[in-house]
């Protein structure tokens, strides 16, 4: 990552299972995915025309050509690998795709103030410090296992899942035994964190873990450290002020 460069805000616009914010790319500003399920980011071939990316994202062969460049969020930068995709493989408005292999930095996802940083690696440890750190385990289909609990079944594990659109989804199975009706608030653990009180959303869907997305997080400070399989949460009840909805 590079000096401090200004001009590009830090707000984050959270819809459903979608997480945008302004970022910069060679210095151009353009819209933003934050996409922790997908393997690779990318730039649009819009984006790959307009900056004199190689391949323009013009054939078919130009889609799996890559280039460094500079990506900006907020008052930082990092340089990354990018892959160029077709326009239709992003949103209309989107350009850029964050992608796991943007996500060894440690980003603050504030959906408290609803603000994202990215931290430099010299301020690891000021950044993490006081917050609890919860363990990820990465999964074939690019999600995550992490200690859960939910309403308090005896399963202890949840999925982490930033495609989810659910605040908190419970398998139609589970749910029917332990007599949790959709739409119901209950009580949810992650790790050791404070627990906080979510809109459970059944569905029938194979297995018995309770699936969390980014709507989960509503109303917290997550730190992403998927570079070391694991977010940071606070554990004290200042962790969110909708603790218990």
């Amino acid at each position: 990552m590079g000096g401090l460069v200004g001009g590009v805000s830090n707000k984050i616009i959270l819809v459903a299972a979608t997480l945008t914010l302004t970022a910069r790319v060679d210095f151009e500003h353009v819209r933003a995915l934050l996409s922790p399920q997908a393997t690779v980011s990318a730039v649009s071939t819009r984006l790959s025309r307009k900056l004199q990316l190689p391949g323009k994202g013009a054939s078919p062969s130009s889609k799996h050509s890559r280039r460094q460049v500079d990506i900006g969020i907020g008052a930082e930068e990092m340089r990354v690998d990018a892959k160029i995709v077709s326009d239709l493989s992003l949103p209309a408005d989107i350009d850029l795709r964050i992608g796991r292999d943007m996500l060894d930095h440690l980003i603050d996802v504030d959906l408290k103030h609803q603000r994202i940083r990215l931290f430099l690696r010299s301020e690891y440890s000021r950044a993490t410090r006081g917050l609890t750190a919860i363990v990820l385990t990465p999964r074939e289909d690019g999600s995550w296992t992490l200690p859960t609990r939910v309403a308090g079944l005896t399963s202890e594990t949840g999925i982490l899942d930033f495609s989810s659109e659910s605040e908190l989804m419970l398998p139609a199975a589970i749910a029917s035994v332990a007599h949790i009706g959709d739409g119901t608030v209950v009580e949810t653990t992650i790790g050791t964190a404070q627990p906080i009180g979510r809109k459970v959303h059944i569905r029938d869907m194979a297995g018995s873990l309770p699936v969390l997305g980014w709507q989960t997080f509503s109303g917290r400070d997550v730190l992403l450290d998927l570079g070391h399989n694991r977010i940071w949460l606070r554990s004290d009840a200042t962790a969110s002020t909708d603790a218990m909805r």
